[in-house]
């Protein structure tokens, strides 16, 4: 049986008008009925009908182990045989798989082996494989009658476009699942396709690793784009492919040319100094192969010309293993996310026995109306291999996995089923983002700015619940809004001391989004929520979901110049103590340059409330351009927009459009055209994002605390909401409209130290 949610697709089973039996055998596309009596499998159609005899043998280890999900659970065929079969000479006949899914009631069907074998079905052949007119002289007696279009055209293409990558049959792969995608310019149809291909295809000249399988050669499963294009040769051009070398049909060569040519400047992007490994997975593919097959009624004229791009995922063919059935679960989830975040550090299965305690310590998330994952940090005491006892934070998000995924797991199918993607998103941002701070700052900024992680595991609390959990350094003290309301509050600390521990807080918060600003990293989910305080009080950041780093190049050049500047400005201090502030002088413009830089894309997160203006470009023109089409004025909708977004409040998104107000648009376009002009008309954020960040979610920390000081009687709390009164102001100044307008990293630090000075000498 083949598993629901996948397509078994053989035999040029990639082909929409396919002649191929097995073609029609498709879990979700198949348009003809198909009926299975325990022997055979008949399917039935306009044309006729075929059955597909099944094999009577079973495997031992489908007796010995039951099927989980009964008779209707998919994937529930205990292994799964692949065999490839058919002479290749010179690689002209392309290889064709069989696949027996053995079931454990002894049932089996096969798909059919090539002409030649004894118990399988002859396929009947397109015209294309009709022996050639004749009037072009075949290249010998006998091979009138066994002539591939496929193969001849393979050969003329590579004598005619040497560049172009060597042929793939759609005959020599399996495909496990088709996802339909977005037409391509030129293509009729693009699809993506996990397929299984036989050992020994290439792909972009490339061995495909071959994978033993019980009883078998093995196989690799990989993940591709496909596009069609069909295409009409004239027979004049056909009977051109039967000369000794072959020419290769204009038709065709149009289509060869363009794709190799879209490969090719795809290729050389890839491997310009300004390729960012931040832009989006599969915006630049490289072509892996093609394959050429003749359309059933076309009367041999019409082709399917298929080409096979390197999918989303990275820039290299992502090759998975295919495993032997009834695997665990979390172990395969464990490999499957350790191959799609190669940068991970290895799983860390954590003994029950070793867990001296575990305390939940958060929890968020789930609810009966709530599709958001549940959400839990636990604190857990660790007995460690050396006997002491370690304090970790568990951070786990849970997620439902729908059956057809556990049964694709359970196979053994090394793939993140999407379903999964919300558990794995905050480690996959953690790696980029840490991986970056690495690499610009080193081992001691990422050490200030992040939480040791000590490990990660899958685990599967309940039956279908898969639970990811992230095994950190234990922040005692919090986040920093708690930390900060409990100090601001406390009535068993001194003023002194209150103040001088917010101002040290603060400072460190500047410092972390110094130096995330500086590696190029815009984090745009800030806020003092995902900020974690240590038993030392050292403050690091957390959750960077929302992350969005900046072209590798853009941050090398601004290294580079900075490097350069301090260099100078060493060499011409003749004070060697006062060289480190001439150079950070000198340098300060390089960072402010790079913090207005945009980040490429908008961050995948942010909080609402606390969004710069520059967060809402695409909304506000949205929301004008449907304005414009309902035949409202300009004036109506940019007012209908400040107080929706006042009362959402959604500061910056009503500072957004005040700002339009005040420039006085009195036509949509006006206002359209103000909008482009901040940053092309997206929504964007830039490491001056951080600094409104920053002053947004302090200023809504500081008016609770202010509610909370005036609430409590007496006079005693009169300085202290003044100098909370004083912060705000500060803090309220950072969130100008501008991100050049804001004030820098560098000028809110010399205002909290005038604030220091001021208020640090009292009790």
């Amino acid at each position: 049986m083949c598993p629901v949610g996948t397509e078994l697709w053989s035999t040029g089973a990639l082909r929409s008008a396919s002649s191929s039996m097995v073609g029609a055998i498709s879990a979700s596309d198949a348009a003809t009925p198909a009926h299975f009596d325990g022997r055979a499998l008949r399917i039935e159609s306009a044309n006729g009908a075929a059955n597909l005899q099944a094999k009577p043998q079973q495997s031992p280890e489908a007796k010995a182990t039951p099927s989980p999900g009964g008779d209707q659970a998919p994937f529930n065929s205990p292994r799964t045989q692949l065999s490839a079969s058919g002479p290749r000479a010179g690689g002209a006949t392309p290889r064709r798989l069989d696949l027996d899914f053995l079931e454990p009631e002894g049932n089996a069907i096969s798909a059919p082996s090539p002409p030649g074998g004894k118990s399988s079905p002859q396929l009947p052949q397109s015209p294309a494989a009709q022996a050639p007119p004749t009037s072009s002289p075949p290249r010998s007696p006998s091979s009138a009658l066994s002539f591939d279009v496929g193969s001849a055209i393979a050969e003329a293409i590579s004598l005619a476009v040497p560049a172009m990558p060597s042929r793939l049959p759609s005959d020599s792969m399996v495909v496990l699942r088709r996802t339909s995608l977005e037409v391509a310019v030129g293509s009729n149809e693009a699809w993506q396709l996990d397929v299984l291909l036989a050992p020994g295809d290439t792909a972009s000249g490339v061995a495909v690793p071959e994978y033993d399988l019980p009883g078998s050669r093995g196989g690799a499963l990989t993940r591709m784009r496909c596009e069609k294009v069909l295409v009409v040769v004239r027979p004049t051009a056909l009977a051109a492919l039967h000369r000794p070398e072959p020419v290769l049909p204009k038709a065709i060569r149009t289509q060869v040319d363009q794709a190799a040519a879209t490969s090719a400047r795809n290729q050389q992007v890839r491997q310009s100094e300004g390729a960012s490994q931040y832009t989006s997975p599969g915006a630049f593919p490289v072509l892996l192969g093609y394959d050429v097959q003749p359309v059933e009624g076309g009367n041999g004229t019409v082709l399917e010309f298929l080409t096979f791009w390197d999918c989303p995922g990275g820039y290299s063919i992502p090759v998975c293993k295919w495993l032997s059935p009834r695997m665990d679960k979390c172990d395969v989830l464990r490999q499957a996310i350790r191959s799609g975040i190669p940068n991970l550090c290895p799983p860390l299965v954590l003994d029950e026995v070793n867990v001296r305690s575990r305390t939940l310590a958060h929890s968020a998330g789930g609810g009966a109306d709530s599709d958001d994952p549940i959400r839990n940090v636990e604190q857990l005491e660790v007995m460690m291999p050396d006997g002491r006892i370690a304090i970790w934070a568990c951070k786990s998000v849970e997620v439902a996995v729908p059956a057809e995924d556990q049964a694709a797991l359970s196979c053994g199918l090394v793939l993140v089923p999407t379903s999964f993607n919300p558990a794995v998103r905050e480690v996959d941002a953690w790696v980029a983002v840490t991986q970056q701070l690495l690499r610009v700052r080193g081992e001691e900024s990422l050490a200030r700015c992040f939480p040791t992680m000590h490990g990660w595991d899958v685990l599967e609390p309940t039956p279908g619940t898969f639970k990811f959990v992230m095994y950190m350094e234990w922040m005692a003290n919090g986040s920093a809004r708690d930390f900060l309301f409990a100090t601001m509050t406390s009535a068993s600390v001194s003023d002194g001391e209150v103040y001088g521990k917010v101002l040290d807080t603060v400072g460190q918060l500047v410092d972390r989004l110094d130096e995330c600003g500086r590696a190029g990293i815009v984090l745009g989910d800030f806020k003092v929520q995902n900020v974690l305080i240590n038993a030392l009080g050292e403050a690091k950041l957390s959750d960077p979901d929302g992350a969005c780093p900046l072209e590798p190049h853009v941050v090398r050049a601004a290294l580079t110049q900075s490097n350069q500047l301090e260099a100078e400005a060493r060499a011409a201090c003749t004070d060697c103590w006062g060289w480190s502030a001439i150079s950070k002088c000198a340098t300060a413009p390089v960072w402010e340059a790079l913090a207005q830089h945009p980040a490429p894309n908008q961050p995948s997160m942010c909080t609402a409330i606390y969004a710069p203006p520059e967060f809402w470009v695409d909304w506000a023109a949205q929301r004008l351009a449907d304005g414009a089409a309902a035949g409202h004025t300009c004036a109506e909708d940019l007012e209908a927009m400040r107080l929706e977004a006042q009362d959402d409040h959604r500061h910056g998104a009503r500072d957004l459009v005040c700002s339009l107000q005040r420039q006085q648009c009195d036509t949509h376009g006006e206002a359209l055209q103000q909008l482009q002009g901040m940053n092309g008309g997206r929504s964007y954020m830039c490491g001056a994002s951080h600094i409104y960040l920053l002053g947004a979610s302090m200023s809504n920390l500081l008016w609770t605390v202010e509610v909370e000081l005036s609430a409590r009687p007496g006079a005693a709390y009169a300085q202290r909401l003044a100098f909370v009164s004083e912060l705000q102001d500060v803090m309220l100044g950072l969130m100008t409209e501008e991100p050049a307008s804001r004030p820098s990293l560098q000028q809110l630090r010399r205002r909290l130290a005038e604030m220091r000075g001021d208020w640090c000498l009292w009790g």
